[in-house]
């Protein structure tokens, strides 16, 4: 995939179609400074959006092979293009993660693209590792990542919410613990 091709093409026709989005994903983790292996990209985008996201998609030469409530996934016939996953976001808490997206410079500052807030990633981290427990140990490491690199930018109340709503307070604490910000007495 020629990802700096992609993502310039789609964070153009994004911003000029008005689609909040976002990336997600291992992509979104490299924007914050932090390499992983990736192979596709993934978006965080308004569901009220999705005609928009749709006609950007086709006109980019991208098919629909799957969407349900929550997700959509493209795929073009061509390598360079390869595969770009969408969440839709329609809850109150996918919505508010939109909202606090950064705008960050990516490819030596040739191109700008939102992404979510490390504290926002953590979040989708934990709903994932929740949905599927074989992700756990990749996912978990990753939020381990974000929290020893982001610490102090974090809302730890925001995230202890997230995994309070996954039944992962555990985890929370472990993590909160290694790298959260010191108790104040």
């Amino acid at each position: 995939m020629d990802f700096e091709r992609v993502l310039r093409d789609l964070a153009g026709d994004f911003t000029v179609r008005k689609v909040p989005y976002a990336l997600i994903g291992g992509f979104a983790l490299g924007t914050l400074g932090i390499a992983r292996a990736t192979m596709d990209l993934d978006f965080l985008v308004s569901r009220d959006a999705l005609p928009r996201v749709d006609d950007v998609m086709r006109r980019r030469g991208y098919r629909l092979r799957y969407r349900s409530e929550n997700v959509s996934q493209f795929r073009a016939d061509s390598a360079s293009l390869g595969q770009v996953d969408f969440l839709h976001a329609f809850r109150t808490v996918s919505t508010g993660m939109l909202s606090r997206a950064l705008e960050v410079p990516i490819f030596g500052g040739s191109i700008h693209v939102r992404t979510l807030r490390p504290d926002d990633i953590v979040g989708l981290k934990v709903q994932a590792l929740a949905n599927d427990p074989g992700r756990e140990r990749r996912d978990a490491a990753d939020i381990e990542l974000l929290a020893e690199r982001f610490s102090s930018e974090m809302d730890w109340e925001r995230m202890r919410d997230f995994f309070a709503l996954f039944g992962k307070l555990k985890l929370y604490e472990e993590i909160r613990d290694a790298y959260g910000p010191a108790e104040r007495g």
